[in-house]
Formats: C-alpha cells, structure tokens, sequence
C-alpha cells in the first residue's frame, strides 16, 4: 500500500505542477504587482502658455514631462530657456486641484514660484499669484 500512496501523491504533484507551468513567451501575462501597471513617467511634445503678471511670456513647443499622480514639467522643445533665466518648470501636485510651481534657473536652483490651483475655466492650466501655466 505504500507503493500506491506514492505513486498517487507523485501523480497529484505532478498535476499540480503542470498547471503551473509559465505562459508561452508570446502569451500576455497580467501582472501581479500594482506597481508594474502604475503609469510611468512620458515625455511628449506640447503647447505651452506661460503668462507673468496678465502678461504672456511665452507660448510655443515645449518638451512636456509626465510625472506619476498629475505632476508635471515644461522645457522649451530647443533647450533655450523657457523664460529669462529659466530652463524648466515643474507642477508638483501637492493635493487635488493644488500645486506647487517651481522653475529651474540657468544656474541651476531650483526657485519656488508658490502654490497655483487648477484653473476651474481651463484645466490645462494652473494659475498663481502672479503666473499662469498651461500645456495642451
């Protein structure tokens, strides 16, 4: 009786086993970490507005960069500065419909340009205290 009891728990692992063989490499496989179907960052070519004080300071081509939970930056698509002095500015998402802009100086530091909320009129733009920035 050994014999049998053997032979029918081999029999069981091997069905076991053969049921969980991996997928073909042509097979999709839906992935089992929420992290792994997370969007991931994207760059694209946008429009971009950039209004100072009411007045617009630049409109045209920019690199616009895609960040996880709406966060976003803008670069001028010809690496000239986006405004005088400025190379990048990035909308770090702090809460819904609220910001924190920031531009990159030529220099390299990283100015705080203050909190912007999402415009209730466009909502490719956020709008500040003195600064408005929008990317179609």
């Amino acid at each position: 009786m050994l014999n049998v009891s053997k032979f029918l728990l081999l029999t069981v692992v091997a069905a076991l086993v053969s049921g969980c063989s991996p997928a073909p490499a042509d097979e999709k496989v839906a992935p089992r970490d929420t992290e792994e179907v997370a969007p991931r960052d994207t760059e694209e070519v946008a429009q971009c507005l950039i209004k100072q004080s009411g007045v617009t300071t630049y409109a045209g081509d920019c690199a616009f960069h895609l960040e996880r939970g709406g966060s976003f930056s803008i670069k001028r698509s010809d690496d000239e500065p986006i405004q005088p002095g400025v190379t990048d500015i990035s909308v770090s998402i702090v809460s819904p419909g609220v910001a924190e802009v920031r531009g990159l100086t030529t220099d390299g530091v990283n100015s705080r340009w203050g909190a912007a909320t999402r415009s209730t009129v466009d909502g490719a733009c956020w709008t500040g205290s003195d600064f408005e920035i929008c990317a179609y």
